[in-house]
């Protein structure tokens, strides 16, 4: 996180017209998803999202433990199982 805001920071743009908002978010735990659910309603309020600029990372298969010694793959929980 601390990375990725100091790069943001360098970045000159229209504070006045634009706002922009760094969020911790974790694809392969239920409840850092739902924490950046909740900041970013908190953040948002009743504006829009015009751009979600996510990173892509690589997460262990089902053959290996979740992150709590689930026997099941966390990653797959969220993103398939846990999500409407």
């Amino acid at each position: 996180m601390a990375g990725t805001k100091k790069a943001y920071d360098e970045v000159e743009f229209d504070e006045r017209r634009h706002s922009l908002a760094v969020l911790p978010l974790d694809l392969s735990d239920l409840r850092s998803t739902r924490a950046f659910a909740q900041q970013t309603l908190d953040t948002l309020g009743p504006n829009k999202v015009d751009l979600l600029l996510l990173n892509a990372a690589i997460s262990n298969g089902s053959e290996k433990a979740g992150p709590r010694v689930s026997k099941w793959s966390e990653t797959h929980i969220v993103n398939h199982l846990g999500t409407p």
